[in-house]
């Protein structure tokens, strides 16, 4: 996702000077850096300000967005978002519901998820759903996490004697 505020590379920090006007004390030099810092941030604020408004004029308003549901992005991190916002085919954005409502224009899709939830388009060439009914009835979980509970016999033992219950 994009974030908007950075410290461009091309803008070099702040280098110390030999030549200064004034004789140095620790006072002065102290001053100067206050003064060098404040001027840096200061700079650096615009320059991201800059950027944000050039990104949120460069990007395409999105043709959809999903949004009061469950997103589960499956990314680097795991993210679990409130909505969506897709571009073509392509996901332009995923955050909570007023970030991504904020990308939207007049021409926006909007679709309201209504608390279901949204998952990357998985294609299952290979499905036994009447298995998967049949072992959620039937079968005790013994998987160890993260899929399950499981981690030591006495766990296993109790696991198979509560299903045979």
């Amino acid at each position: 996702m994009y974030v908007p505020f950075y410290l461009s590379p091309q803008i070099p920090a702040p280098q110390e000077t030999t030549a200064f006007p004034l004789p140095l004390t620790a006072e002065s030099a102290q001053t100067r850096n206050v003064m060098n810092s404040r001027l840096f941030s200061s700079l650096s604020f615009v320059v991201g300000f800059a950027s944000f408004i050039v990104a949120a004029s460069t990007h395409a308003a999105p043709d959809a967005i999903y949004i009061n549901g469950t997103v589960i992005t499956v990314d680097a991190e795991n993210r679990v978002v409130q909505a969506l916002a897709v571009t073509g085919e392509t996901i332009q954005a995923v955050g909570t519901n007023e970030e991504v409502r904020a990308l939207a224009t007049t021409a926006t899709r909007v679709v309201d998820l209504a608390g279901k939830t949204l998952t990357p388009g998985f294609i299952d060439a290979h499905s036994h759903l009447a298995f998967a009914g049949e072992k959620a009835l039937f079968w005790a979980s013994l998987s160890p996490p993260p899929i399950g509970t499981v981690t030591t016999v006495a766990a296993v033992i109790a696991a198979l004697t509560a299903k045979a219950q």
